[in-house]
């Protein structure tokens, strides 16, 4: 209920938390009731209603209450930017000196593009295909691609794994291929077998980051080249065409950085934490 109160009357609803308000019930209710006649409650009633209807419409409370809320505003800007700034930072530093080399590039090719639009035309990418948006989903795409990177350098490589499985999975065959086993035989045995899925786990997630690595490199590859497109092509087509094939391209980049995500690329934010509310 105050949340709809505030959404609806917002200058009422915070007349309504402050002192003001206090004040007002005091001089108007208090003395009513202090004077304890039916007369000056209802005079006490009737002041303390129009106040409540009337006051937080005086513009000394308005400007008092929008200046408030301009601080709001710009307190919580300031600390959304100082989180966006702290996430690129350590998205930045996760990226090898020839990605940070392509995302300086592309971050040249964004500015030019926005250049070239104009103010005026640049308008119909802000919300939706903003260069901001798409240098960010480039810097993903790279912090993403600098992870599987680290991954597969330090993980042990599928050759070696499957070899690893084949030599145990003999060892596994030919105890279980025995009539009876001692007990030291049957721990041994439950011992591979646990080994054997422990390595079977670690080639699939292999495999899962290999194909993680494949699919961040072609969608940094996607955003490259259509925006190498538009830029040739922001010549003869109008900036809304252009605007709606970005953004249709964003869509199905931001619909794979969620496959990476819940592929095992958990340390990386989403677009909307690093834009805010307006991604």
């Amino acid at each position: 209920m105050w949340r709809r109160l505030a959404r609806l009357a917002p200058y009422h609803a915070h007349f309504l938390g402050s002192m003001s308000h206090a004040w007002l019930a005091l001089c108007t209710l208090g003395i009513g009731i202090g004077i304890a006649s039916p007369l000056s409650v209802l005079v006490g009633l009737g002041a303390y209603g129009l106040g409540v209807l009337f006051l937080p419409e005086l513009g000394p409370f308005k400007r008092r209450y929008d200046a408030l809320r301009e601080a709001e505003i710009k307190a919580r800007l300031d600390e959304e930017n100082s989180t966006k700034l702290a996430l690129r930072a350590s998205l930045l530093a996760k990226l090898s000196p020839a990605g940070k080399a392509r995302r300086e590039a592309f971050s040249k090719l964004c500015a030019e593009l926005e250049r070239k639009l104009g103010q005026a035309e640049a308008s119909s990418l802000v919300e939706e295909s903003s260069m901001t948006k798409v240098s960010d989903s480039h810097l993903l795409l790279l912090a993403m691609d600098a992870e599987v990177h680290a991954y597969l350098a330090t993980a042990e490589s599928a050759e070696k794994l499957s070899a690893k499985i084949q030599a145990i999975e003999a060892d596994v065959q030919a105890l279980a291929g025995r009539g009876s086993l001692s007990d030291v035989q049957q721990r041994l045995l439950v011992s591979k077998e646990e080994t054997l899925r422990s390595l079977r786990q670690q080639r699939d997630q292999h495999e899962r980051m290999r194909l993680n690595l494949e699919l961040a490199q072609s969608e940094l590859q996607r955003l490259e080249s259509q925006l190498d497109a538009l830029k040739a092509e922001l010549i003869s087509q109008p900036a809304s065409q252009l605007s709606h094939r970005l953004g249709e391209t964003l869509i199905q980049v931001e619909a794979s950085q969620r496959v990476l995500k819940e592929g095992g690329m958990v340390a990386a934010p989403d677009l909307t934490t690093l834009l805010g509310e307006r991604a």
